[in-house]
């Protein structure tokens, strides 16, 4: 008769909720506490699966398949802007940090140069001609390029950088994306691949 295995679990610190851990049966215990559980209770199906010091979720993700096969992007463009110059090259670094978890390269960083708009009003609304002040706003910019990126990895970089804009700083994707040629263009007969 089969039996299931079981398991010694030590609860790792990244379960953390309220300096209390949540157990696998959503039961609060202390960070010391080592439990013995089923593999079932888990949700683990394979014991392959177990990383030590870590509680898999009983979840799985939902999958929607319509059919179609992924969009591919040879290039994604991302411009940032941001009157801060201290703001963007820490958000440069969370940017590629980002990138290299999804196994992705950000390449052609690039700093262009800050533009400058002034204004010169008058002091006082309607008199007093020669007492001016002076405005400004300085504008700095950051590009840079994703190269060979499929939509679902596109996707999910985007939306978390988005979510994670800093204040004060705008961002435009421009996407080029990878298709095949329509069936009613053909090659042309005298032109020699």
């Amino acid at each position: 008769m089969y039996q299931r295995p079981t398991y010694d679990i030590q609860i790792s610190a990244g379960a953390l909720i309220n300096e209390q851990h949540i157990g696998p049966d959503y039961t609060q215990f202390n960070k010391s506490d080592t439990i013995r559980n089923d593999i079932s209770a888990l949700g683990v199906d394979d014991p392959t699966d177990m990383v030590p010091g870590r509680v898999k979720m009983a979840y799985s993700p939902i999958v929607v398949d319509d059919g179609e096969p992924d969009r591919l992007y040879s290039v994604i463009d991302v411009e940032c802007r941001g009157h801060d110059p201290a703001v963007l090259p820490s958000y440069l670094t969370f940017l590629s940090t980002a990138a290299s978890h999804l196994g992705s390269t950000v390449q052609d960083i690039a700093w262009p140069t800050k533009h400058i708009k002034r204004w010169t009003l008058l002091k006082s609304v309607h008199i007093h001609k020669k007492h001016r002040v002076q405005y400004e706003a300085r504008t700095h910019f950051l590009t840079l390029s994703l190269p060979r990126l499929t939509q679902s990895t596109a996707d999910t970089y985007l939306e978390y950088i988005q979510r994670n804009l800093p204040e004060g700083v705008a961002m435009k994707v421009t996407r080029h994306e990878l298709q095949k040629l329509p069936q009613h263009v053909k090659p042309s007969s005298e032109v020699s691949v």
